[in-house]
């Protein structure tokens, strides 16, 4: 059974495989600093909505893999080959990430302080993962955010759908010298 996203200790950033060689050399940026070619999955009307909190001016993560979110881009972009991204939640708190507690989209306000966007979360009905129920796949969009770049050097893993990809992932970081734990999860990724 899945750890419940409230025990969890990672947060994940789903991102195409073809954008991971700019992410090890530059490391992951807000949006408003990525200043090449990438291959962009985010919801237009997700962007819309961060540019009235400036939210561009951040680095997006979700509580856990397999949200509605990473399902629904993995569906619409069918022939991308997806990784998480993951950083541990200690690092987050630390570094004083922010958090929205439910879909941007659809929270009114700036994005809130780690400790109090943690109380803020409707962790019970996070944890149902039923996306039919609007409420629940909602709650389960709830972001935590960082305004700065992050190096590579700093992640905690990279999740991935199998082990080609994880070879290339592996190949690909030692290209600049990075030691990742890259690790193989068919359960993160849709079925194409």
């Amino acid at each position: 059974m899945a750890t419940p996203p409230k025990d969890g200790k990672l947060l994940y950033h789903l991102t195409a495989i073809d954008n991971l060689d700019s992410i090890f050399e530059k490391g992951l940026l807000p949006r408003k600093e990525i200043n090449c070619e990438y291959i962009n999955v985010a919801d237009e009307a997700i962007l819309r909505k961060r540019n009235n909190f400036e939210l561009e001016d951040y680095i997006p993560f979700h509580f856990f893999a397999g949200t509605p979110f990473s399902g629904a881009v993995q569906i619409k972009h069918g022939k991308t080959e997806f990784a998480y991204i993951t950083l541990h939640r200690d690092r987050a708190k630390i570094n004083k990430f922010k958090i929205i507690p439910s879909h941007p989209v659809h929270f009114n306000e700036e994005p809130l302080e780690w400790n109090k966007g943690l109380k803020t979360i409707d962790w019970d009905l996070m944890s149902k993962r039923q996306y039919s129920d609007n409420d629940c796949c909602q709650c389960c969009m709830a972001e935590s955010l960082i305004a700065r770049k992050i190096p590579p050097q700093v992640f905690h893993s990279i999740f991935v759908k199998n082990n080609e990809i994880k070879q290339k992932v592996v190949t690909l970081g030692l290209k600049y010298k990075l030691e990742l734990d890259v690790i193989v999860n068919t359960t993160f990724f849709k079925k194409k």
